[in-house]
């Protein structure tokens, strides 16, 4: 076959199929939530419908009831405590075990109230957050003349405890006329 030169092409442009990237409009609006977190946020709010007691309520009552339970065991304890101790060394023994088993339980109790109180204080206090330290650095200064013993002591105690800084310490010493003496400064 030959091809004829009177046929004229014409280039037709193509569309480009997308290439990716951000579409106006496209997707999950902001602030919506997903699929999976409003599935997590309607079973717990089922959940907390259902419940007889927040998770803190619960914490408290524990707290409260192994308190309680530990007040009870040490009174018991105390009260053992003043019971003559039996001479024969079998009743001894039996007497020296009971009050040994009183004091294992309250100590139980009062560690579990514990517990329950370590568990439940995050919802109750504020997490003590980073604190203003103002630390400035103070001026040491030196008296004239000759130091008592007491003078020496304090004036070395706080040239050892002053905080360390990046600044050099300044020492000032109470001359005649009271000016400062600066590093390099010869009198």
């Amino acid at each position: 076959m030959r091809s004829s030169s009177n046929q004229k092409t014409e280039v037709v442009p193509v569309k480009r199929i997308g290439r990716g990237g951000a579409t106006p409009g496209a997707g999950r609006k902001k602030g919506t939530l997903g699929r999976r977190i409003k599935l997590i946020r309607d079973l717990s709010m089922k959940a907390m419908k259902e419940a007889k007691r927040v998770p803190l309520a619960t914490m408290l009552k524990n707290m409260n009831q192994f308190d309680d339970e530990a007040d009870l065991l040490y009174a018991e304890y105390q009260e053992l405590k003043k019971i003559p101790v039996p001479k024969d060394e079998s009743k001894k023994i039996k007497h020296f075990m009971k009050m040994m088993e009183h004091w294992s339980k309250t100590r139980e109790c009062m560690l579990d109230a514990q517990k329950a109180a370590v568990d439940a204080a995050p919802f109750m206090h504020q997490r003590l957050s980073a604190t203003d330290i103002n630390l400035s650095v103070g001026v040491v200064t030196k008296p004239a003349g000759e130091m008592t013993e007491e003078q020496k002591i304090d004036y070395f105690n706080k040239l050892r405890l002053r905080p360390t800084s990046h600044v050099p310490l300044q020492i000032t010493v109470d001359n005649e006329t009271g000016d400062s003496v600066e590093e390099g400064e010869s009198e």
